[in-house]
C-alpha cells in the first residue's frame, strides 16, 4: 500500500490486537481438564482480563497446585462483588497450594497486592523454601478474608524470614507501614513457623491506625518466636485463639 503517497516501509506493525472478556459473575470450577479453568493461573488471568459484574466463586478441585500466585486489584470488585477461592470439597486438606521457589524479593505462596474484597477459604497454603517463606502475604490490601485455611512453612526458628501471615506495605519488609482496613483471619491453623502472623499498620497517629483487624478462632502451633506481632491498629478483635510455642527454641 502507499499511504500518504509513500510505500509503507514496515508492514509488520500494521495490525493491533487486544483481549476482552465479559465481566465475570457466578461460580466457576478450577483445576481439572473439564473445569472452566484448568489452572489457578488461568482463573486469575480471566479476572485480569474481564473484571467482575457480580460476585465470583472459584471452586478448586482436589489436588496439589505448585506455584506462586499474586492477586491484585480487579475492576468491579466491591463489598457485594467479592472474589472467593475455595476448595470444592470444603476441606482444606484436599487443596494444597505450595511453592519452594521463593526469593528475598518474592517470599510468598499467595500474595495480595493492592487487592480488595477477596476471600480464601478451605485451602492449605504452604511454603517449603528454607530461606524465605511467607505463605500468605497481604500487601497494601484491604477487605481481605482468610478463613478455615491451613498455613505453614517447614521452619520454626526465630527468623522473620518464616512468617505464616504478613500484613504490611512492602514485598520484603514485615514492618513497612500500610493502613489496611478490615482484614479478617478466622478459623485458620497456622503451624511450623517462626511467627504466626505479623501485622504492621499505617502509623502511630490516630489517623494512621489500621481499622478492623479480626483474628478469631485460630490455632497457632509449633511457633518459634511469636504467635502474633501486631502494631498500629484500632478496633482490633483478637478472640478465641490458641497459641502453642515450639519446644525447639526453649532454653
Amino acid at each position: 500500500s502507499a499511504p500518504n503517497s509513500t510505500t509503507d516501509g514496515n508492514t509488520t506493525n500494521d495490525s493491533a490486537s487486544a483481549s476482552f472478556g465479559v465481566a465475570m459473575s457466578g461460580t466457576f470450577t478450577v483445576g481439572s481438564s473439564s473445569s472452566d479453568f484448568t489452572t489457578i493461573d488461568a482463573a486469575i488471568d480471566a479476572l485480569n482480563c474481564a473484571g467482575l459484574g457480580g460476585a465470583v466463586v472459584f471452586n478448586i478441585a482436589s489436588g496439589t497446585y505448585t506455584g506462586q500466585y499474586e492477586l491484585t486489584s480487579y475492576s468491579g470488585a466491591s463489598a457485594t462483588n467479592t472474589i472467593t477461592f475455595q476448595a470444592a470439597s470444603g476441606n482444606a486438606s484436599d487443596v494444597k497450594i505450595t511453592t519452594a521457589t521463593t526469593s528475598s524479593g518474592d517470599r510468598h505462596t499467595i500474595r495480595f497486592n493492592q487487592a480488595s474484597h477477596i476471600v480464601l477459604r478451605n485451602l492449605t497454603i504452604e511454603n517449603t523454601n528454607t530461606s524465605y517463606a511467607w505463605p500468605v502475604q497481604i500487601m497494601q490490601s484491604d477487605y481481605i478474608t482468610v478463613k478455615s485455611c491451613v498455613i505453614k512453612t517447614t521452619t520454626e526458628n526465630t527468623s522473620t524470614n518464616f512468617i505464616g501471615i504478613v500484613i504490611s506495605g512492602s514485598a520484603t519488609s514485615y514492618s513497612s507501614s500500610y493502613k489496611a482496613t478490615d482484614i479478617v483471619i478466622d478459623s485458620c491453623s497456622v503451624t511450623k513457623v517462626s511467627f504466626g502472623m505479623m501485622c504492621y499498620g499505617g502509623g502511630s497517629s490516630t489517623s494512621q491506625l489500621s481499622p478492623g483487624l479480626k483474628v478469631t478462632n485460630c490455632s497457632f502451633t509449633n511457633i518459634g518466636s511469636y504467635g502474633m506481632w501486631i502494631y498500629y491498629q484500632t478496633g482490633t478483635v483478637i478472640h478465641n485463639n490458641v497459641i502453642n510455642l515450639s519446644t525447639t527454641n526453649e532454653s
